[in-house]
């Protein structure tokens, strides 16, 4: 028979989705103890994994809170430059944070390009930027 701790582990683990196997190896119980004791506690498992889900959504929504903040910071601050004056590196480095920032609420395709923004002319870095922050 197994403890409190070690069957509460035991389901901790389960619900982060590990095999019985690892279970059974990390906490040093038989694998066929792993098994029926997470059988026995399925709900309580699945009730774990809801609430870690659960978590993560709402720590989604928190980022996507604060890129947009900082996205409509960034924007007005475009909008109080002219965007004539700035140097290609200058609107090279706007454009890549601004790329980076989103990336986090955008997850980029598989298929995806490596950015070539160092190949683009200043009138085009130019016409990016100022249809960025129009998109803003």
């Amino acid at each position: 028979m197994i403890g409190v701790e070690d069957s509460n582990k035991i389901i901790e683990l389960r619900s982060t989705g590990l095999s019985f196997d690892n279970i059974a190896a990390i906490t040093k119980v038989s694998k066929p103890t792993v098994m029926k004791l997470c059988r026995d506690r399925q709900q309580e498992i699945i009730n774990q994994r809801d609430d870690r889900n659960t978590d993560t959504l709402e720590s989604i929504e928190q980022r996507k809170i604060i890129y947009q903040t900082v996205l409509e910071r960034a924007s007005a601050e475009l909008l109080s430059r002219k965007l004539e004056d700035m140097s290609s590196r200058e609107l090279i480095g706007i454009l890549s944070s601004m790329e980076k920032a989103l990336s986090y609420l955008i997850p980029p395709p598989a298929s995806k390009a490596p950015s070539s923004l160092g190949n683009l002319s200043d009138n085009d870095l130019k016409s990016i930027a100022q249809a960025f922050v129009q998109a803003v």
